[in-house]
């Protein structure tokens, strides 16, 4: 059983600094260092805690891609004159449903890592791991934030939803993401 390594003391200035700069307002420290350790070292300590973290559906790219009346005619094999909202929702639900099931290693894991001093003042850097097929695995690191919450809105903000959010999406949030062409 491998044990989650610590932030190296050589880093401690640059956590103290991010923390400072989200909680107090200073200048913003280079991250890259520590990135760097997540992404290495680090690894387990930014990625051992799986089950506490969300896989996120990038909501906006499905909706744009494929809530349209051109691919539920298409995959239907319905006419236009058939489509209805609840055959519009029901596909979109099929769609959501479908990405979650088959493409859930292509979606990002979110991770989350606490910056803690010895004082007990922290603060979370957030990523996102991102599956690239045959290529690996990449992080798009979203920054530093007060909370794990924070870290997540911030995802939201960015067309994203989390999967124990999926079902809370409402029918006219459907429709309202849906095309007509």
């Amino acid at each position: 059983m491998s044990t989650i390594p610590e932030l190296p003391e050589n880093l401690w200035p640059i956590r103290d600094a991010a923390i400072d700069h989200i909680l107090n307002g200073k200048s913003s420290p280079d991250l890259q260092p520590i990135c760097d350790w997540l992404e290495d070292d680090g690894y387990d300590a930014l990625v051992d805690a799986w089950s506490n973290e969300e896989v996120a559906l990038d909501f906006d790219a499905i909706t744009e891609e494929k809530f349209n009346d051109d691919d539920l005619t298409d995959n239907e094999r319905i006419d236009r004159e058939e489509i209805t909202d609840a055959l519009r929702l029901n596909y979109a639900r099929a769609i959501i449903k479908n990405e979650m099931d088959e493409d859930n290693c292509l979606n990002p894991s979110l991770h989350s890592y606490e910056l803690k001093r010895l004082n007990g003042d922290s603060i979370i850097l957030g990523c996102m791991l991102v599956a690239a097929g045959q290529a690996g695995n990449y992080y798009e690191w979203a920054g530093l934030f007060k909370s794990k919450d924070q870290f997540y809105e911030s995802i939201r903000k960015q067309g994203y939803v989390t999967y124990s959010e999926l079902e809370k999406i409402t029918d006219n949030e459907i429709l309202l993401a849906w095309s007509k062409i």
